[in-house]
């Protein structure tokens, strides 16, 4: 072993050229390297503020149609819930209120995809927040909710669900907010920032991938059905995690209204 080495060591100081060609390649891998690394970070931040530009405008163009439409949507959006209180004259402005509302809801599926992706900024989309509980203020957009909620990825399906089992506990406002919001961030919370995010994606990312590869490999081509899809509207009717986050914030906010002044 001290033999290879010392003959390592000779031929380096012997073969100062060779040397030389060795420190401009490292140099130029250095530099390469630099390069690479400046080039991806200034191209990731022309793709967020890309993508937070067709955020913008899109919402813009969403509160356009909002306004366009305020007065025909009222009798809808300001429905007070009560089934007596319904008229068939109401069909037109829930046709419009239910536009309004895909117009909304498919932005929050984009929004939430561009937040795991770290593509948008964690603090843009928690400013989304209020947007959300706007919406499920109105008594319309809950009932619709129901009947739509299949349509969309987790992220947005499971906040919209807590939001639905908030509203329906009976909490006053305030409390209702603040639960909604603290339910919000438990759901998302799994995406957090940081090094422990970090490997937990790319494990995540590892994990599937052979998953997806041994998946390949065993497939029998006659049985080719999609799980996911087969499986998706168990998937969706299934509650039982939201309420089991959901339950113990309501209950707490709850026990915490009810204590005396």
């Amino acid at each position: 072993m001290s033999d290879g080495f010392a003959a390592f060591t000779k031929a380096m100081t012997e073969q100062p050229g060779n040397n030389l060609i060795a420190g401009l390649a490292l140099t130029v891998s250095l530099l390469a390297l630099f390069y690479t690394h400046a080039t991806n970070r200034r191209e990731s931040r022309v793709e967020k503020s890309s993508a937070y530009l067709d955020l913008e405008t899109t919402s813009s163009e969403i509160f356009r149609y909002q306004a366009e439409k305020f007065l025909d949507m009222k009798p809808a959006r300001q429905w007070d819930g009560r089934a007596d209180t319904w008229s068939d004259k109401n069909e037109n402005a829930a046709e419009l209120a239910e536009q309004f509302y895909f117009q909304c809801l498919n932005l929050f599926e984009v929004a939430s995809n561009f937040r795991k992706k770290e593509i948008v900024d964690h603090g843009v989309f928690a400013s989304w927040v209020a947007w959300f509980y706007e919406l499920l203020e109105e008594p319309y957009f809950r009932a619709t909710w129901d009947q739509i909620r299949a349509n969309y990825t987790d992220d947005v399906r499971n906040i919209f669900d807590a939001g639905c089992l908030i509203f329906e506990s009976g909490l006053p406002e305030a409390s209702r907010r603040s639960a909604f919001y603290e339910a919000v961030a438990h759901t998302l919370r799994r995406d957090r920032i940081g090094w422990g995010g970090v490997f937990a994606r790319g494990w995540t990312a590892c994990r599937d991938t052979a998953s997806e590869c041994w998946r390949w490999l065993t497939r029998k081509p006659k049985e080719e059905a999609c799980e996911e899809v087969m499986g998706w509207l168990d998937k969706c009717a299934d509650l039982s995690q939201v309420r089991a986050l959901t339950d113990p914030i309501i209950a707490r906010y709850s026990a915490e209204d009810s204590k005396p002044v």
